[in-house]
């Protein structure tokens, strides 16, 4: 089956295409949807989603450096370290509040 073969799709007019939700919004369930069909966004995903929209979009100084890294993967230049990414993670993990 080829990508751009869409024979197979479903046709559902509820599945128009991602919406964008806010952190923390609760979503309200279809009046259609059968009983226990649901999702859950775990509260991980929503820090990621209000950390990215809080993180400044317009900061030359980050773009300069993604655009950096962007251009070291891309080149086959960009040599990750496991110490330091080790290191951040569990400087992270230990500074968030137990459950």
């Amino acid at each position: 089956m080829k990508i751009t073969d869409r024979s197979h799709h479903v046709q559902d007019p509820r599945l128009g295409g991602a919406t964008p939700v806010e952190p923390g919004t609760p979503h309200p369930p279809e009046p259609d949807a059968p009983e226990g069909d649901r999702v859950d966004v775990s509260d991980a995903a929503r820090r990621l989603a209000a950390l990215a929209l809080a993180a400044p979009a317009d900061d030359p100084e980050r773009a300069a450096r993604v655009a950096e890294l962007q251009k070291a993967v891309a080149d086959g230049t960009y040599v990750a370290d496991p110490e330091a990414t080790a290191r951040k993670l569990l400087l992270e993990l230990a500074s968030e509040p137990r459950k």
